[in-house]
């Protein structure tokens, strides 16, 4: 049998997998624009820190990676260019967000500065009657 370990990142590499916002784009912890052809996958944390990378490794690396298994207040997967979301989903095996949470984690980029076009929005499917 192969047996898999997922990887917990000590807190000092983790914040290697920050992400911020500046000028409207979220950034890196280099401070350049995230940009990839790959998905992302992301969690935010209870204190709103969000965490992403492009370089998921299945059995390896996955969400809870970035926070060392712990709860999250929202989890999932975005596709982005030169900084901008270009869709966002709350698709996670681990944490199973629920659409509160993907729409806590819109609202935080909202307040940071980094606006959410409506096409991203779109990608998720809110329950009926949702604010």
């Amino acid at each position: 049998k192969i047996w898999f370990e997922t990887q917990y990142l000590p807190e000092r590499r983790a914040r290697r997998y920050e992400v911020f916002a500046s000028q409207g784009r979220l950034i890196d912890f280099h401070r350049r624009p995230l940009d990839s052809k790959f998905t992302f996958i992301f969690v935010m944390d209870a204190t709103g820190r969000i965490f992403a990378t492009d370089r998921h490794q299945t059995g390896r690396f996955h969400h809870s990676s970035f926070v060392r298994g712990e709860p999250v207040a929202a989890a999932g997967e975005f596709r982005i260019r030169n900084g901008v979301l270009e869709s966002i989903s709350a698709r996670s095996g681990h944490y199973q967000p629920s659409w509160a949470q993907l729409r806590q984690f819109i609202l935080e980029l909202e307040r940071r500065g980094a606006p959410v076009p409506n096409s991203a929005k779109e990608t998720f499917d809110p329950p009926p009657g949702a604010p």
